[in-house]
């Protein structure tokens, strides 16, 4: 709310957004003020009201990863009062619209953009990358010793497949870890070196087995 102190004898306010008050509710932007006093001479001026630009954000169905050919969906989350959207999609397409689907027609680790602007014409930008991909690639062995290289047993691309469920198992076919919606966290503790075998269903009705040897030393 801005309210103008004008002198003594001014009868009338105009503001370039309609509003004929002498205090007005404005938004940030540039407004146009006219003042005309009772022997009908103008004043004008130009104000400037800025506020908090908006904080860019986004979620998306589904949320890290797609195969090709399925439709993913992009949701404007972003805070303050943005009043236009620039999505890029990393793959030379992009939208101007607030909510928006696309199809990603390659495999490729892709940075996915928007750029939320306000009134005022203040901008801001966030970014996360986003994995298309029709398949995995699943290690045959990884070293969990802490030394913060090769600690996890990663699955390349598994992102495109979040309902994916893995199952490992010891030499004597005792299930020793369970996860449903994988995310590469598995670090064998309290488990010892050697072979084990996996069950990886990646609810797409394909189901990959293999083994994985885990070295510490």
């Amino acid at each position: 709310v801005i309210s103008i102190n004008g002198p003594d004898g001014m009868t009338t306010y105009a503001w370039s957004n309609g509003t004929n008050t002498q205090t007005a509710d404005l938004s940030g932007g540039s407004y146009t003020l006219t003042i005309t006093d009772a022997n009908g001479c103008e004043n004008q001026d130009v104000i400037i009201i800025t506020e908090d630009g908006p904080i860019a954000s986004f979620v998306s169905d589904p949320t890290t990863g797609a195969q090709t050919g399925n439709t993913v969906t992009f949701s404007d989350a972003s805070q303050g009062s943005p009043i236009s959207w620039n999505w890029n999609f990393g793959d030379n397409n992009g939208s101007s619209n607030q909510n928006t689907t696309h199809i990603f027609e390659n495999q490729a680790v892709l940075t996915i953009t928007l750029v939320v602007t306000d009134a005022a014409g203040c901008s801001d930008t966030t970014s996360r990358e986003f994995t298309v991909s029709n398949s995995v690639e699943i290690p045959n062995s990884y070293t969990p010793n802490g030394d913060g290289k090769n600690d996890f047993f990663v699955i390349r691309g598994l992102e495109a497949f979040p309902n994916s469920k893995l199952t490992i198992f010891n030499r004597w076919g005792n299930e020793v870890y369970s996860s449903t919606g994988y995310t590469n966290t598995w670090n064998a503790e309290k488990l010892s070196d050697g072979v084990y075998f996996y069950i990886l269903d990646l609810a797409n009705n394909e189901v990959l087995k293999g083994d994985v040897t885990i070295l510490r030393n």
